[in-house]
C-alpha cells in the first residue's frame, strides 16, 4: 500500500513551494529548494519518499522547467533511513539502510498528465517493517554540495488494545452496523476514538459499496469513500485520551446524492455494506496543516511562515517527514432502517436504491 496514496487528510504540496518575501520577484534569480515528503504508516507494506528541487531561473519560464524531470530530480543524493530507540538526541541507532530510487510509475502509483512531466516519477523505497515505539530519521546527503537535510519521527502505533495508549474506536464491536435513520433533524453519527500515542489529529471516512443493476440483470460494482469527520486531540487537556468523530446523519443522504448521482433509466442501485475507517496523524501533520491553512486568502495582506519539520545544513529545505495511522472495520452491515430511508427520503430518491444485492 503506497503510503501518501489515500490519505488521511491530505497534505497539497504545492503551498511548499511558496515563499516568503517583502520584494518578491515574479522570476528570481536561479536558487534551489529541496522538497521532501513522506509519511510513514505501519499499515504499509511499502514506504515511499518523495524527494525533488524546485526553484525558479531569471531566463527559463517556469512552465517550461516544470516539464523538465532534470529541473526537478537530483542526480547525485544518497538517501538512508535510520532506525533508532528514541527521538532524543541519545537515541541509539538499531538499523541504518539506503533506500533505493524508484519510479512510482512502474511500482503502480502513475502520476497524473498535465502542465508538469509524468515521466518519470521517481521516489525513495522501503519495504521495512516500522516498529512502533521506535523513531525514524531520514538523512538526505547532496553528494555535490554536501548539504545534509534530515527529520525524525515517532511510529503511531495501529494495533487496537496495546498500551501505552491504545488506538481504539469504541464502536467497532462485533454488533457494529452503520444507522442513518435521520428521525430527528439533529441526528448526529459518532464514533468515539481512544487516541493512540503520538497522534494529534483523525479523520473518519466510510467507503460505500453499491451495485448498479441494468435491464438485463447485470451487476456493475462500484464504491464511494465519505471523508465525514476531521477532530483533534484536545490540546488543553492532553490527558484526554477520548475523541469524537462526529457529523450529522442527514449529511450522509446528500454526499451519496453528489457522489453517485441520479441513477440512468432502467437501472437500480443496491446497497450492501460499508467499510469505516479512522485515520490518525502525527503533531507534526496536525502544525503542517494548522499553518496551511491560514495560506493566501483575498483579504490577507501577508504571506504566513510556511511549516516545515526538516533541517538542512545548507540552503533552503521544505517539506513534511511524519508519521500516520489508521484502523478499520471492514464489511460494515447497513441497517434496514437505515436501508428504507435511502429508498424514501427525497434527497436521495434519484438514486434508485431498490435493497440489497443479497436480502
Amino acid at each position: 500500500m503506497f503510503s501518501a496514496k489515500r490519505l488521511l487528510l491530505l497534505l497539497p504540496l504545492i503551498g511548499l513551494l511558496s515563499s516568503c518575501s517583502e520584494d518578491f520577484e515574479v522570476s528570481a534569480p536561479y536558487k534551489q529548494v529541496t522538497v521532501i515528503y513522506g509519511l510513514l504508516d505501519p499499515g504499509d507494506t511499502a514506504h515511499y519518499i518523495r524527494i525533488q528541487k524546485a526553484f525558479l531561473d531569471e531566463h527559463i519560464s517556469a512552465l517550461e522547467m516544470a516539464k523538465n524531470p532534470d529541473s526537478n530530480f537530483y542526480t547525485s543524493i544518497d538517501v538512508h533511513l535510520k532506525e533508532l530507540t528514541d527521538t532524543g538526541v541519545n537515541g541509539q541507532l538499531l538499523f541504518d539502510e539506503q533506500l533505493l530510487r524508484v519510479d512510482l510509475n512502474n511500482e503502480g502509483f502513475p502520476k497524473t498528465t498535465g502542465l508538469f512531466f509524468d515521466r518519470p516519477n521517481y521516489a525513495y523505497k522501503t519495504k521495512r517493517i516500522l516498529t512502533p515505539g521506535l523513531a525514524y530519521r531520514i538523512v538526505v546527503t547532496n553528494q555535490v554540495t554536501g548539504q545534509v537535510d534530515s527529520a525524525i519521527t515517532s511510529i503511531i502505533d495501529n494495533r487496537p488494545g496495546l498500551p501505552p495508549r491504545a488506538f481504539n474506536v469504541n464502536e467497532f464491536t462485533s454488533q457494529f452496523v452503520l444507522s442513518f435513520p435521520v428521525i430527528l433533524e439533529n441526528n448526529k453519527f459518532n464514533l468515539s476514538v481512544q487516541v493512540p500515542q503520538y497522534a494529534q489529529i483523525f479523520e473518519g471516512i466510510v467507503r460505500f459499496h453499491y451495485a448498479e443493476r441494468d435491464g438485463s440483470g447485470a451487476l456493475t460494482r462500484d464504491s464511494v469513500d465519505w471523508p465525514f469527520a476531521t477532530a483533534s486531540r484536545d490540546s488543553k487537556d492532553p490527558s484526554r485520551i477520548i475523541t469524537v468523530l462526529s457529523v450529522q446523519q442527514r449529511a450522509v443522504y446528500h454526499f451519496l446524492m453528489a457522489a453517485i448521482g441520479p441513477a440512468p433509466a432502467n437501472t437500480q442501485r443496491l446497497l450492501d455494506s460499508a467499510d469505516v475507517y479512522v485515520w490518525a496523524g502525527s503533531v507534526d501533520m496536525a502544525n503542517y496543516q494548522k499553518i496551511n491553512g491560514t495560506q493566501g486568502g483575498i483579504t490577507a495582506d501577508q504571506i504566513k511562515p510556511l511549516y516545515t519539520n526538516i533541517k538542512s545544513t545548507g540552503e533552503l529545505t521544505l517539506g513534511l517527514f511524519t508519521a500516520r495511522s489508521h484502523i478499520v472495520r471492514r464489511n460494515v452491515g447497513i441497517d434496514h432502517t437505515t436501508l428504507d430511508s435511502l429508498m424514501k427520503s427525497p434527497i436521495t430518491l434519484d438514486l434508485n436504491i431498490r435493497g440489497r444485492t443479497i436480502d
